[in-house]
């Protein structure tokens, strides 16, 4: 049983989830270039990170994942800070990827995942530019753009693995990294969308 997540950023930056709902598994996912170490989520499985004080202010980030799940499961999440926003599986499609964020509520939904079919899924949110992108392997499958705020919850940092702290929404399936930039561009999605293609797929 896996009771850690180390953030990996180091210095003012690092904000480790230190407890976890649940027994997320250490275990192996088979990826086009061989087995990789993976956290393996059952379904009530999740970490609760503590860097509320800087994720909970960015006007801009990104997110880039490599995930593999059971598809035939809706309403999932890889990583949440509801009620600002969730990265995940849709409520009324399994398999279909999930971008969402609130005030107002701006449901994005774009690409699929196979059934434990590893993939990178890259998700970018500009509160300045009012834009909302989502990636699958690197190709754009959706995107919006309005104006809008994001209103972000108290105290507490995202939740990996489930939409709250409570394990609503939990994700049935394996996480193999998670990365978090505090900026949007195209040149940085291809330098780390390449970066996770080479260690995985390549």
């Amino acid at each position: 049983t896996v009771i850690q997540w180390d953030d990996q950023s180091g210095a003012a930056n690092e904000h480790n989830a230190t407890y976890c709902l649940g027994n997320p598994q250490l275990t192996q996912g088979a990826t086009p270039n061989g087995i990789h170490p993976m956290i393996g989520f059952n379904g009530a499985d999740a970490f609760n990170m503590d860097n509320s004080a800087d994720i909970n202010t960015l006007q801009d980030f990104s997110i880039y994942t490599v995930v593999s799940i059971d598809n035939t499961k809706p309403s999932e999440i890889f990583l949440s800070t509801w009620d600002g926003w969730n990265l995940g599986i849709s409520d009324a499609t399994a398999g279909k990827i999930k971008f969402d964020t609130d005030a107002p509520y701006q449901d994005m939904l774009g690409g699929a995942l196979g059934n434990y079919v590893p993939t990178i899924v890259t998700a970018a949110l500009s509160l300045s530019a009012g834009t909302k992108t989502l990636y699958v392997n690197k190709s754009q499958v959706a995107a919006i753009t309005h104006g809008y705020t994001c209103t972000f919850p108290g105290p507490g940092g995202p939740i990996i693995g489930a939409l709250y702290s409570s394990g609503t929404q939990p994700l049935t399936g394996k996480i193999a990294e998670i990365l978090i930039y505090s900026s949007v561009s195209d040149s940085q999605r291809a330098a780390v969308e390449q970066y996770l293609q080479a260690k995985y797929f390549l």
